[in-house]
């Protein structure tokens, strides 16, 4: 291949108006295109878009719930949706996502119980273990799809849940709470024992103690 061929098949570039520039960062900023793609629709290389964006402090996705409120209110003015509605969709997408997560959650119990058993289902079961990954990236996506549309988001419909830490504790660890353990419950008979012989002695001096009447 010649030089003249190659460099006819370079992409050419094009110059940008202010308008268009400003068009390209509105796309970049609602997060929906990726370098690639503004390169490939505007003629611009990635390099040039890097640094427009940094230069005018342009971030990907930045506006994305701001113009997702907008949609979805446009949306619901147009249809008459009311609140009540949207309350019933979010609560119908949130089951919906519970529903697959089970699915997904099952499908790789069962996947990690074929891998324990090996051979030539563990080579099965790794291949299933990354189209389910991909499935659940898919998901994911279309979730949020769901929860923009309605103008809503994960933490504004749903209460937060407790943070659940698992913590490997060694041995040493595992005694130690064992015997602070131990402690606890002998002060406590201690305690226990201690408040008995108030008790009984308080019992004795109220049998001792003898009121006359006149």
């Amino acid at each position: 291949m010649s030089s003249s061929d190659s460099a006819g098949k370079k992409r050419k570039y094009v110059r940008l108006t202010s308008t268009d520039w400003a068009q390209v960062r509105a796309e970049w900023e609602v997060g929906e295109a990726s370098l690639e793609e503004l390169s490939q629709k505007y003629g611009v290389s990635r390099r040039a878009l890097q640094i427009h964006f940094r230069k005018h402090s342009s971030e990907k996705g930045s506006q994305s719930k701001v113009v997702a409120r907008e949609v979805a209110e446009a949306i619901f003015a147009a249809f008459g949706a009311d609140r009540q509605e949207r309350v019933r969709l979010g609560r119908e997408a949130r089951a919906t996502e519970f529903d697959n997560a089970r699915r997904l959650e099952r499908l790789i119990m069962t996947q990690l119980e074929e891998a324990e058993a090996g051979g030539s289902a563990a080579f099965r079961s790794s291949a299933v273990m990354k189209a389910i990954s991909l499935a659940t990236q898919a998901l994911e996506r279309t979730q949020n799809m769901k929860w923009r549309a309605l103008g809503l988001g994960p933490d504004e419909s749903t209460d937060d849940l407790p943070v659940i830490e698992i913590v490997d504790l060694t041995e040493q660890e595992i005694s130690a709470m064992q015997a602070k353990h131990a402690e606890g419950i002998d002060e406590c008979d201690a305690y226990s024992s201690e408040g008995a012989s108030l008790d009984d002695d308080g019992d004795e001096a109220e049998k001792d103690e003898v009121v006359v009447l006149e």
